[in-house]
């Protein structure tokens, strides 16, 4: 019989391979990181997104409060919250409120921007 038993996403050794922990840092995300939760633990975190494909996410979240997340665009291509908020080609969006959350989608028309399908507490664009 399995259970569905919660598991905490903060606690080491539980075998959980949907979810990384990032400490401090950059991280460059992958096609395999694709679907999985995003943790910045406790320091400034980086999230490089890789080249945007379709059908793409990632949903990242910022644990620690005071700590800056930031989500990088990849080389050309942008990331658009709602009908007009764009950043740099290049640009990034970034928070330190804790339990941001911010869901990034690869759109299924393609393209170089990604779409921002969900978002939670202060971020913020490059200017």
């Amino acid at each position: 019989m399995e259970h569905n038993i919660p598991v905490n996403p903060y606690v080491g050794g539980q075998g959980k391979t949907d979810v990384v922990l990032v400490s401090s840092g950059t991280y460059n995300l992958t096609v395999a990181d694709s679907g999985k939760k995003i943790y910045g633990l406790t320091a400034d975190v980086e999230f490089d997104l890789p080249v945007m494909e379709a059908g793409m996410m990632f949903k990242i979240q910022v644990v620690s409060s005071g700590e800056y997340v930031k989500i990088n665009a990849n080389g050309t291509d942008t990331i658009r919250v709602g009908a007009g908020t764009v950043c740099a080609a290049g640009g990034y969006f970034r928070s330190n409120k804790r339990t941001a959350v911010m869901l990034i989608e690869g759109p299924s028309d393609g393209g170089a921007q990604w779409l921002v399908s969900y978002f939670r507490n202060g971020w913020s664009k490059d200017s």
